[in-house]
């Protein structure tokens, strides 16, 4: 009794497993997977490649899946660029009410029976000589994906001859989802030729909303550097003011310090630089939509094509990741790429776009690099602010502060206005190295023997959230 029972709880399961609707892609899904392979191909290896199911549709009763494509050239100039990456994972894919098949860019047809049954031992590809691929699912599971429990089946994939002998090297395992389809796949481009056969397995690499990028709070600030064409640094001083979410977007009110250096040949040092303070606002729309992902298929002549690489970087433990948009032009004739321009933006949760790059080789060369490179968002700092000494600190009376004497050689005293929280003192460099914590009194005097000689600044932070800035001189 207890074997008939077990029996009948594994036939169970198993008809509940394989009675679900099996796909193996679904529309509008981003499939991003990791090289499991140590195999080079030639404008294939990155860090995520993928593909992602545009599009749809129907003749007959037959459901076309088409796949976007997506360049992946060696970025060295002029190349053979004979493959796309999506021929990978094949440039379409089309189900019926009994099977699905994977079309590769070479026109080769793999074939999958309907995915709602224990299907075993079908052709997946046969060849004209009698020989053919062997499909068998061996094993169905549960597993966790992207957090999600999900029903898996796994498909062992062997050679064999005209009279089902196994020959050659091919042992290979492929996986489906249930919830999102393929899980392990291969490249189908390739596959028959075993020298380059590429095994991908899905990463759980996931994009980011814009309500999680731009996700910022009141009093937050960050620090960014600008550089054109290799020129003096400019920088740029953010501090959010005020947030307002209305629908779809979010607005916020900013602060903003501007440092702008340019060169100067009739000065010495030969840099001019001038200051700037105001207010902006800044809208972001769409904020639920995904940031980054495959593109949609391309014309003929020009396309701008995405590469992702995913981040968590050590310095800000923030999760992020990079987007590449290579200006690529493909040559059918020829099969021929370039690239003629390239941006680049790695976007931060909390943070914003921390990282800007921008590369245009055609006409005038320019080049143009953003980043960031101090925040402050709630009690969480990162990197070395850069402190703007000359904007003038006075933008409203009643936020004052003195500090004297200035020069000063040993000590200085600091005598306040407004409640503040504390003081802090950086060198030029954004080096801290004084944080003094402020007592209930309006002055506070400080110990400044162990700093030397030279120009710094002090910040206070105010209790209504601003900072004021002075300039102090030490000298002996």
């Amino acid at each position: 009794m207890p074997k008939l029972l077990l029996t009948i709880i594994l036939l169970v399961t198993s008809n509940y497993i394989f009675s679900q609707n099996w796909s193996i892609v679904r529309l509008n899904t981003n499939y991003f997977f990791d090289l499991d392979s140590s195999q080079n191909i030639q404008g294939v290896l990155e860090e995520f490649s993928g593909f992602k199911v545009d599009s749809t549709y129907i003749i007959g009763g037959d459901t076309f899946y088409i796949h976007s494509k997506k360049l992946s050239p060696n970025p060295s100039g002029f190349i053979p660029c004979d493959t796309l990456v999506e021929s990978s994972f094949g440039v379409m894919t089309i189900k019926n009410s009994n099977s699905t098949k994977v079309i590769n860019i070479n026109n080769d047809t793999f074939y999958f029976p309907k995915l709602n049954s224990h299907a075993n031992n079908w052709k997946l590809i046969e060849f004209p000589n009698g020989q053919f691929i062997s499909a068998q699912v061996f094993n169905s599971d549960t597993i966790t994906f992207k957090n999600n429990l999900d029903s898996i089946i796994r498909v062992r994939l062997t050679k064999r001859d005209s009279s089902n002998a196994m020959i050659g090297s091919i042992d290979d395992t492929i996986s489906i989802l249930k919830s999102t389809g393929w899980f392990q796949t291969l490249n189908w481009t390739y596959y028959l030729d075993t020298s380059k056969a590429l095994h991908y397995t899905r990463s759980s690499f996931e994009l980011m909303r814009k309500s999680e990028i731009y996700d910022f709070d009141v009093n937050d600030e960050f620090h960014i550097s600008i550089n054109e064409n290799n020129g003096p640094i400019d920088y740029l001083n953010i501090k959010i003011l005020s947030k307002n979410i209305q629908g779809d977007s979010v607005t916020y009110t900013r602060e903003i310090d501007r440092e702008s250096n340019i060169y100067d040949g009739s000065i010495w040092p030969p840099i001019r630089t001038s200051y700037n303070h105001y207010t902006d606002t800044v809208t972001y729309s769409n904020i639920n939509q995904l940031i980054g992902g495959l593109p949609q298929a391309f014309s003929s002549d020009s396309t701008y094509t995405h590469s992702l690489h995913n981040m968590t970087s050590n310095q800000t433990n923030r999760y992020g990741y990079t987007l590449s948009k290579p200006d690529y032009h493909y040559q059918f004739e020829n099969k021929y790429c370039y690239s003629s321009s390239s941006t680049e933006r790695t976007f931060m949760k909390g943070c914003g776009s921390v990282d800007y790059k921008s590369d245009n080789v055609n006409g005038s060369p320019n080049f143009t690099l953003e980043q960031l490179i101090y925040y402050k968002k709630g009690s969480q700092t990162w990197g070395n602010p850069h402190i703007i000494t000359n904007i003038p600190i006075n933008r409203n009376s009643k936020s004052q502060f003195k500090v004297y004497p200035n020069p000063a050689k040993n000590k200085i005293q600091i005598e306040l206005i407004n409640p503040t929280e504390y003081a802090r003192i950086f060198d030029l460099n954004g080096r801290l190295l004084k944080y003094i914590q402020f007592p209930q009194s309006p002055n506070l005097s400080i110990d400044i023997s162990d700093i030397d000689i030279g120009l710094y600044i002090i910040e206070l932070k105010l209790s209504n959230g601003k900072t004021l800035n002075k300039k102090l001189i030490i000298n002996r």
